[in-house]
């Protein structure tokens, strides 16, 4: 059993992080759990943006700030620094598969609705990050973006990640860690599209100089292209190939 002094020291398994939100609904209880189903639709978090959240979605729990407060410090929650929070990934798996199932038969799917409040957040916020020359807030804005995308319309966000994958090839090795990292954000919504995903963790594995993953992710996609909508991503095994040449050079 995992103890609550483990939680947030490393990822959970999919096992760990189920008990991790039935303990979580147990000690807590019910209107605390319903805002974390919520605030898993964010890849990441910020106060002002579960406010909003809780605001928009659970007025109807009353207006205790203690009910984000009961998120942002939950054993599964991950402080960043500088006031922002990561859901454990296994956990916001769980978490977003109990909204959709709680809210089925809304007319209109509560993610969808969550993503739309996030694409405004983003808008609102865009400027402040400009005025501010805010980097962290520009970086956590650019991702939320990406997850309001790829919730309202996962087939573009899918072709215009796997473009940006392909740009990817002909940059800096800083760009395709960032989007192998992005690729957490967005496998939830993107679930339909496992090899994007796969080949987007290669990427940044290659990127990191990770060849044993590198190798597992690209190699296991095989010799032919990727095509997504009308994107066509190199074939992974020549992409994994040049990487570790590229390595070799390097150590040479």
């Amino acid at each position: 059993m995992t103890t609550p002094a483990a939680l947030g020291q490393h990822p959970l398994d999919v096992h760990e992080a189920y008990e991790a939100l039935a303990r979580y609904a147990r000690d807590y209880g019910r209107a605390p759990l319903l805002l974390v189903m919520h605030a898993a639709v964010p890849e990441t978090l910020r106060p002002d943006l579960l406010n909003l959240i809780r605001v928009n979605f659970l007025a109807a729990q009353g207006a205790d700030p203690s009910l984000e407060a009961d998120v942002l410090f939950a054993p599964f929650t991950t402080a960043l620094g500088g006031g922002y929070y990561r859901i454990d990934p296994q956990v916001r798996w769980h978490a977003l598969a109990l909204l959709r199932s709680l809210y089925r038969h809304d007319a209109r799917p509560r993610p969808r609705r969550i993503a739309e409040l996030l694409w405004r957040y983003v808008e609102a916020r865009q400027h402040q990050a400009s005025r501010a020359a805010d980097p962290q807030l520009a970086e956590f804005l650019d991702i939320q973006r990406w997850v309001a995308l790829a919730f309202l319309d996962p087939t573009g966000a899918a072709r215009a990640f796997a473009d940006a994958l392909q740009q990817a090839g002909h940059a800096s090795g800083s760009v395709a860690l960032r989007l192998g990292g992005l690729a957490s954000a967005i496998e939830l919504p993107l679930s339909g599209q496992p090899e994007l995903i796969a080949y987007a963790r290669g990427l940044d594995a290659l990127a990191g100089g990770n060849d044993a993953d590198a190798e597992r992710l690209l190699g296991a996609l095989g010799d032919g292209e990727l095509r997504i909508g009308d994107v066509v991503l190199r074939a992974p095994t020549a992409v994994l190939a040049e990487g570790k040449g590229q390595t070799a050079t390097a150590d040479a």
